[in-house]
C-alpha cells in the first residue's frame, strides 16, 4: 500500500505592511495606483479627511525615505506607507502654514480663503490632540462658516430661457439649455457647477464671464428629461461643504404657450381703429394682456418679407429669453357694398391672419376671414363691418393656438 504523499501546507497570501505611527493601505491595477490609494488613506489617519491634500499643498509622504512596501497580488497591487512620529508632526506643521489652493469666482477669493485656512487651522489642532494627548484651543468658525452660507443664499440659478428649454409640440428642443447664475443680482464668473443628466450621468463646468454655463444640449434633438444643476462646492471648500448653503436647480422643457403672444397689424392695417381694439380685446379675453413689443421690430414685421420675418422673429425670441412664444400677424381692409334702403348702407371687410411661433419661426397657422355688417352712414356701417370681422379673427386664432 502506497502512502499519500502529505498536502503541500497553504501559504498565506502576502500583504503590505509597515510599521509606523501613523499608516494607510492601498489597492490598485498597478503600483502607482495602489500608491495613491494608500496615500488617501494615510490621509484619513492623518488629517481625518483626504481632501485636505487637494487643498493644502503639502507632501505626505516621501516614498524614498518614509515606511513603503508594495506587493504583487492575484488581483493588481497593494500598497502600504507610513509616517513615523516626527514625519507626522512635521507634516501638521507644514499643514499649519500652507496656503489654500482652490476653484470659485475670484470675487469670492477672500472668503473661499479664509474659511478653508481657518478649518485647515482647526483640523491640525485638533488632529495633535488626538494623535499626541495635546490641548486644543482652536479658533471658532463660526463667522467663516456664516459667510460661506451667505455666499450661497445670495446666489441664483435660473434658465437662460425663462422657464426652461425650448422645445416644440412633439418635444424637439428649439434652443441650446443654458442656465445663467447671479450673485447679488450681477452676474458670477468662474463658479463651479455639476450638470447630472437624465441618465444620472454628472459632469463638470464653469460659469463664463456673463454667468452662463452650457447644458450640452443639441438643437433638432429629442428633449430627454430634466437636467439638475448643483453648485460643485467640492472643487470650492471640499471638506468644508458641509457649512455651505448652495441652491440648485432643475432645468426643464417648456413647450409653446399661447398665452405669451404679441399683435402686430401688417403694414396699411391701423392699429387703433374699431377692427384692432376689437381684436386686441378679444384675444385679451382667453390670451390675456399681450407683450410689448419695441417699436422697430414692429416695423420690420409688418413691412419685411417672409424670409427676412423669420430671421426677425427667430431673433426676437432670443432677444425676449422666454417672454415671447407667439406673434399674430394680421391685415385688415373694408369697402362699400350696397345701400340696404335710405341712409343704411352695408359694408363688407376680410382679414388675412398669420399665427407664428417665434423659436423655429414657422407658422401655426393662416387663414383668411370674412365679414359683412350694416350702419347708417358709411363710418357706422365700416365700424360696424371691422368689429364683426375683429370677432371673426380673434376665433380663427384662437382656433389655431387652442390655449388653455
Amino acid at each position: 500500500m502506497v502512502s499519500p504523499e502529505p498536502a503541500a501546507p497553504v501559504v498565506a497570501a502576502k500583504h503590505a505592511q509597515v510599521q509606523a505611527f501613523v499608516s494607510g493601505v492601498g489597492e490598485g491595477a498597478d503600483e502607482q495606483a495602489a500608491y495613491e490609494s494608500a496615500q488617501a488613506k494615510l490621509a484619513e489617519s492623518l488629517l481625518g479627511d483626504a481632501r485636505w491634500l487637494t487643498f493644502t499643498p503639502v507632501t505626505l509622504h516621501d516614498r524614498a525615505q518614509d515606511p513603503y512596501e508594495a506587493v504583487q497580488t492575484s488581483g493588481g497591487w497593494e500598497v502600504a506607507i507610513g509616517l513615523d512620529e516626527g514625519r507626522a508632526a512635521t507634516t501638521l506643521d507644514a499643514m499649519t502654514y500652507a496656503k489654500p489652493t482652490f476653484e470659485g469666482p475670484e470675487v469670492w477669493h477672500d472668503a473661499l480663503y479664509q474659511v478653508l485656512a481657518t478649518h485647515a487651522a482647526k483640523v491640525v489642532c485638533e488632529r495633535r490632540a488626538s494623535l499626541y494627548a495635546m490641548a486644543c484651543d482652536a479658533a471658532p468658525t463660526d463667522e467663516d462658516d456664516a459667510r460661506l452660507r451667505r455666499l450661497g443664499e445670495d446666489l441664483h440659478l435660473a434658465s437662460v430661457v425663462t422657464g426652461g428649454v425650448p422645445t416644440d409640440a412633439s418635444g424637439v428642443v428649439l434652443r441650446p439649455g443654458g442656465i445663467v447664475v447671479t450673485w447679488n443680482g450681477a452676474p458670477v464668473e468662474g463658479l463651479p457647477l455639476e450638470i447630472e443628466r437624465p441618465d444620472g450621468t454628472r459632469s463638470g463646468t464653469q460659469t463664463n464671464a456673463a454667468g452662463v454655463a452650457d447644458l450640452s444640449i443639441e438643437v433638432g434633438s429629442k428633449w430627454p428629461g430634466s437636467f439638475v444643476v448643483h453648485v460643485d462646492g467640492g472643487r470650492m471648500v471640499g471638506p468644508v461643504d458641509s457649512q455651505s448653503a448652495w441652491p440648485s436647480l432643475e432645468v426643464q422643457a417648456r413647450t409653446l404657450d399661447a398665452h405669451r403672444w404679441a399683435l402686430v397689424f401688417e403694414d396699411g392695417t391701423r392699429a387703433d381703429d374699431a377692427f384692432a381694439k376689437g381684436l386686441r380685446t378679444a384675444l385679451r379675453g382667453d390670451l390675456g394682456d399681450p407683450v410689448t413689443l419695441d417699436a422697430k421690430v414692429i416695423k420690420a414685421l409688418r413691412t419685411v418679407g417672409p424670409a427676412e420675418r423669420a430671421r426677425v422673429l427667430a431673433a426676437l425670441a432670443d432677444t425676449m429669453g422666454g417672454a415671447l412664444d407667439v406673434v399674430v400677424l394680421v391685415k385688415a381692409q373694408s369697402r362699400f357694398a350696397s345701400r340696404a334702403g335710405g341712409s343704411r348702407v352695408w359694408f363688407e371687410a376680410s382679414s388675412q391672419v398669420v399665427v407664428h411661433e417665434v423659436w423655429g419661426a414657422g407658422e401655426l397657422g393662416r387663414g383668411k376671414v370674412e365679414a359683412t355688417a350694416s350702419g347708417v352712414g358709411d363710418r357706422r356701417a365700416d365700424e360696424a363691418a371691422r368689429r364683426e370681422l375683429a370677432q371673426k379673427a380673434s376665433k380663427r386664432v384662437l382656433d389655431v393656438l387652442r390655449p388653455g
